[in-house]
């Protein structure tokens, strides 16, 4: 049996329910002193890699090496020669290296308060 179809309205007000659930996780994360403390080292330890950090806060500098290896990796990667994707990926592997490094103490302090705040932010 099919449910009969949600109003506009209804729909409206739930996503307005989520934007302010989110807003709240948003606030808790990047306000919590240990999680805005943790992700300063974070930052100052991928820029000493010489990673580009372009936010501190803690929803937001998990991502930072991924869109920078993003950013900077061909349109088309199919059309790569074995020879220019090597050097690619090696370059990509050191990056997330480097990237678990710094973060293990952030994230090991984020995740779990993460799961009590589920933030979805600008990424969901």
């Amino acid at each position: 049996m099919y449910w009969p179809a949600k109003s506009e309205t209804e729909r409206d007000r739930e996503q307005a329910e989520q934007a302010e659930r989110d807003r709240e996780a948003g606030q808790a994360l990047n306000g919590d002193p240990q999680l805005v403390a943790l992700a300063q080292e974070y930052a100052s330890c991928l820029r000493k890699a010489g990673i580009t950090v372009g936010s501190t806060q803690p929803t937001s500098i998990g991502d930072a090496v991924k869109f920078q290896v993003s950013a900077q990796m061909p349109d088309d990667l199919q059309q790569l020669s074995k020879e220019e994707a090597l050097p690619k990926l090696t370059r990509e592997i050191g990056l997330a290296m480097k990237d678990l490094e710094c973060g293990k103490k952030f994230r090991a302090a984020y995740w779990p308060k993460y799961k009590k705040n589920p933030y979805i932010g600008s990424n969901g």
